[in-house]
């Protein structure tokens, strides 16, 4: 789950990511969140465009469950601007079929 938190004494709002109770995530979510912050270092060419890890928890002593605080990234959330595009745009968000699985898109 995540959530959009407005903390005392910082001007922008942060992003409370927590991930699923273990015995609820599928066998390919197990540890998803630890896995996408160890891979952090790869990223390190688009990391301008991707939101900043403040802290990250795996210990579960602080809730029960892994979770990180994260920067809130600029910009409009797609659900609240995307009607504003014309259908016929929608189509470089969103890919249908089983072609568009392992496809190259030019």
């Amino acid at each position: 789950m995540s959530y959009r938190v407005k903390l005392a004494g910082r001007a922008e709002p942060v992003v409370l990511r927590v991930a699923p109770e273990e015995g609820r995530q599928f066998r390919s979510e197990r540890h998803l969140m630890r896995n996408e912050y160890a891979g952090q270092p790869w990223l390190v060419v688009i990391a301008p465009l991707m939101p900043r890890v403040l802290a990250a928890d795996w210990s579960h002593e602080v809730i029960g469950r892994d979770w990180m605080i994260q920067t809130c990234l600029d910009g409009i959330p797609a659900p609240e601007q995307l009607g504003a595009y014309p259908r016929t745009a929608w189509s470089a968000f969103f890919r249908r079929g089983a072609s568009a699985v392992g496809s190259r898109r030019d």
